[in-house]
C-alpha cells in the first residue's frame, strides 16, 4: 500500500475529472446560451480542465519515477536474457 498512493490519488482524481465533464456535458445541453453558459458555469470547466492536466502530470511524474527507479535491474535482466539466447542459439 505504501507504493501505490499515486495510483490512489490518479483515480480519485480520474472520478472527480469524470463527474465534472459530465455535469459540464449535462449543463451546457440545458443552457440556452453559450454565454450564459460561459458565465455561469466557467469556473467548472477551469477545474475541470486543471484537474485533468494535473492527473497527466501525476500519472507521467510516477511513470519517470519507477522507471528510474527499476532502470539498473531491468537492464541487468535484459542482459542477462539476451546473453542466455544467444548461448542457446548459437
Amino acid at each position: 500500500m505504501r507504493r501505490k498512493w499515486a495510483a490512489y490519488i490518479c483515480w480519485v482524481m480520474s472520478v472527480v475529472c469524470l463527474m465534472g465533464s459530465i455535469a459540464v456535458f449535462i449543463l451546457c445541453n440545458t443552457t440556452v446560451s453559450i454565454t450564459e453558459f460561459a458565465e455561469q458555469w466557467g469556473w467548472l470547466i477551469a477545474i475541470t480542465l486543471l484537474l485533468i492536466s494535473l492527473t497527466d502530470i501525476l500519472i507521467a511524474a510516477a511513470m519517470c519515477w519507477h522507471l528510474w527507479a527499476v532502470r539498473k535491474h531491468g537492464i541487468q535482466s535484459c542482459v542477462s536474457t539476451s546473453s542466455r539466447s544467444y548461448h542457446i542459439t548459437h
